[in-house]
């Protein structure tokens, strides 16, 4: 297996290419050459580090003359020279993100014949992670294999199904949680080894854009430092408050570019795939990861109860403030995660309707105020058709039944064949939705 040189020489392993890149900004800055990485959806993104000599009293970049990394080190430069070492990553999107990396302030082996400078040994450990990144990219490792293995988020009970999905005395004494059910599209959001972010839903089908949210993800991820940041996965839904799940998903699906820019992500949960961590522990982790407001980045509250009564309070007050419903959590649960859904009895939903997904055959014309506008017509396993209108404004639903009419490849391409999540206040003795409101096609 190829192994890096042992860098005694900067200016010479610059020379014979060694050490690979050039110097830019009038030698204020040295960059590496950049390695380019496929990732599991195969987009190309580019890899780039950098060193920056800098004047700490005059706040400044400075030249990297050869004085100060070529052999013999004489002296060291003064204490007010440091040198910084950046990564900076170009996602095939375009979007380009800088992270400062490390900070090298003094040399090593000071008074020895080996002795280097902040400068040059900056340049040493730069060329180190240039030369194990440069390795990781040109190699088929384990590591993508992982990559293209995305462990599904857990799946909830509802609360009372069974003996226990329901909550007793003794698990309000070990502490439950409350949250509020928001009515998003569940997303887990992972970084690569590349330190670029994925999005992906419960089936593990892969978001692209959410440029808004990445930055603040990559920030949460790299600021911890329990973990490696390739170990955690943070799983919430893309959520605006006050939006309906429709225009949400159909700005994931790029129908609404405007909005997509505005999308957030709100954090419920974490998982690290080889550690059982219980949920408060798993909470404490997002709760240090979290050490800022972030404007797209947000976390769902989180209410400590007692007792039953405190949980039907608070269901009561979140469904007042417009929310779906409820969740409750028991804090020693684990996370029960794999590459099949599972479904836990210690996160618990409480909701005052029923959803389900149903598959979208057909389209047609409202009758009487809904004349112009569209309904949906689905059906069951057993092929039972029924029709639900969609939970829109009347405006949107003509908007669309007209877009049909206009080009009949429009439903065909993007509805017909669907899943689509449907609320209904109860099932028939045919098993057929009571009440169907359409919600949204589904995104996994």
């Amino acid at each position: 297996m190829q192994q890096s040189k042992r860098i005694y020489n900067v200016a010479e392993s610059i020379k014979d290419g060694t050490i690979k890149g050039k110097f830019v900004d009038d030698r204020k800055k040295f960059e590496f050459e950049p390695v380019k990485n496929i990732d599991a959806k195969n987009n190309e993104s580019t890899w780039t580090i950098s060193i920056s000599a800098f004047d700490t009293e005059k706040d400044k970049n400075i030249r990297i003359d050869p004085v100060y990394y070529t052999p013999p080190i004489l002296s060291q430069p003064p204490k007010n020279i440091i040198t910084k070492i950046y990564v900076t990553i170009k996602r095939h999107t375009g979007h380009v993100q800088t992270n400062e990396d490390t900070i090298v302030e003094v040399g090593k082996n000071l008074g020895k014949a080996n002795a280097t400078t902040p400068i040059s040994q900056a340049f040493v450990e730069a060329y180190r992670k240039w030369f194990n990144k440069n390795k990781m990219a040109n190699k088929k490792s384990a590591d993508s294999l992982t990559q293209n293995v995305r462990p599904f988020p857990m799946l909830l009970k509802k609360t009372g199904v069974t003996k226990k999905a329901t909550l007793n005395e003794e698990d309000f004494k070990r502490g439950v949680i409350v949250q509020p059910k928001l009515d998003g599209i569940r997303t887990v959001a992972h970084m690569l080894s590349d330190q670029t972010i994925e999005f992906y839903s419960r089936k593990g089908l892969a978001f692209t854009g959410l440029e808004n949210i990445i930055a603040e993800v990559c920030q949460m991820i790299i600021g911890q430092n329990e973990y490696k940041d390739t170990e955690i996965y943070l799983d919430g839904e893309i959520f605006i408050n006050d939006v309906p799940l429709q225009e949400i998903s159909g700005a994931i699906r790029g129908e609404n570019n405007k909005l997509k820019e505005k999308l957030e992500f709100h954090v419920f949960d974490c998982f690290i795939i080889d550690k059982e961590l219980t949920q408060k522990e798993r909470l404490d982790l997002i709760k240090k990861m979290y050490k800022k407001k972030f404007k797209y980045v947000k976390l769902v509250p989180t209410i400590i109860v007692h007792n039953q009564k405190n949980v039907d309070d608070i269901y009561k007050k979140f469904i007042d403030e417009g929310f779906e419903g409820a969740i409750t959590r028991r804090l020693d649960g684990l996370y029960r995660f794999g590459i099949g859904s599972q479904r836990s009895s210690d996160v618990l939903k409480i909701k005052p309707y029923n959803t389900d997904e149903f598959e979208i055959v057909n389209y047609k014309e409202g009758r009487g105020k809904d004349k112009g506008a569209v309904t949906f017509v689905l059906k069951t396993d057993k092929g039972i058709e029924f029709s639900a209108v969609p939970n829109a404004t009347l405006e949107s639903r003509k908007a669309l039944f007209k877009k049909f009419e206009d080009d009949e490849t429009e439903f065909n391409k993007n509805y017909r064949g669907k899943m689509a999540t449907i609320q209904y206040a109860d099932l028939s003795k045919d098993n057929v939705p009571t009440q169907p409101k359409y919600v949204s096609i589904r995104i996994d």
